[in-house]
């Protein structure tokens, strides 16, 4: 299923490849889920922050921040090779951020930078 929908993705982006992708090529697990779907956990919390602070983007609490917390987990564990090649496809999802906002002072920082209180954007 795994090596179907890599290869529908390649195609859709339209990359001009073939994927040669073997059982052995496709790693899956569930250690980094947390409490479940929806529910943001610690680890995916620390790599949202980490990946919006070193590279600019925005992983989502359900889905992208916590395969990222599986990728780099795997990585700090030796799963790799250091030639080995990487890549995590980021699928969207940022309006859960704002839904997750409150979970996100475990990171020691505010979800947004400047306060939009009503009064602060009507001051000249």
């Amino acid at each position: 299923m795994i090596r179907r929908l890599t290869a529908a993705a390649a195609r859709k982006l339209g990359l001009g490849c073939v994927l040669l992708l073997t059982d052995d090529d496709v790693q899956v697990s569930d250690e980094y889920i947390g409490e479940g779907y929806g529910i943001t956990s610690a680890g995916g919390l620390e790599a949202i922050g980490f990946v919006a602070q070193t590279e600019g983007v925005l992983l989502d609490p359900v889905y992208t921040g916590k395969a990222m917390a599986g990728l780099s987990g795997t990585v700090r564990a030796g799963g790799f090779k250091k030639t080995d090649e990487l890549v995590s496809l980021h699928t969207g999802g940022v309006p859960a951020l704002f839904a997750s906002a409150d979970s996100f002072t475990t990171l020691g920082v505010p979800m947004l930078p400047v306060s939009l209180e009503p009064e602060i954007l009507t001051e000249g």
